[in-house]
């Protein structure tokens, strides 16, 4: 399961792959599994898996990663778990206030209940405001390397925004790997 606490940095690396299940094409995996944050509501109904179960994760790690904040943490575990099969969750003006439509938009495409509506891989890597965003990381006075290597709290929100873009991107592009090993 893909986690916001998996990622290394300055270098990007995931890790923790305990629970991993490789997906294979034509066999049902089902699983309980999972940290409740995180999990999809497919895995909380038990029902048949697949890589969108991923892209959910990837977009409760890019709600954090834009609000510092968990969409669907309730008191308890019981409560995490309801607000997910419920997608109870809200962009709150708090913390979402400086953060664009499009970006609160591509969220809400990981973050839909029905997983064949979900965004899928391609869609998620051709997302306009992921293409708007790597268009600010490729024109920014930074070069990309530079921008991998810093840290994220010298760096201005636009650049901060790039960093997160990288990680994003990073998590895409494995789970894109994932779907080459079908």
């Amino acid at each position: 399961m893909l986690l916001d606490k998996n990622v290394l940095l300055p270098r990007i690396k995931l890790i923790d792959f305990g629970l991993a299940h490789k997906i294979e094409a034509g066999v049902e995996f089902k699983n309980i599994f999972g940290t409740p944050e995180f999990v999809a509501p497919e895995i909380v109904n038990y029902e048949p898996l697949g890589l969108e179960a991923d892209m959910w994760s990837i977009g409760v790690i890019t709600y954090i990663l834009l609000s510092g904040a968990s969409p669907f943490l309730g008191e308890t575990k019981q409560d995490t778990l309801g607000n997910i099969s419920a997608v109870n969750y809200e962009f709150d003006e708090e913390l979402f206030g400086h953060t664009s439509e499009l970006a609160k938009k591509f969220i809400s495409q990981l973050l839909e209940k029905d997983k064949m509506k979900r965004l899928t891989i391609q869609d998620a890597l051709n997302h306009p405001w992921i293409k708007k965003m790597w268009s600010v990381v490729s024109s920014c006075s930074l070069q990309n390397e530079q921008l991998i290597h810093s840290k994220p709290k010298r760096l201005h929100r636009k650049s901060a925004e790039g960093y997160i873009l990288l990680i994003i991107l990073k998590w895409i592009s494995f789970a894109l790997g994932a779907t080459r090993n079908l």
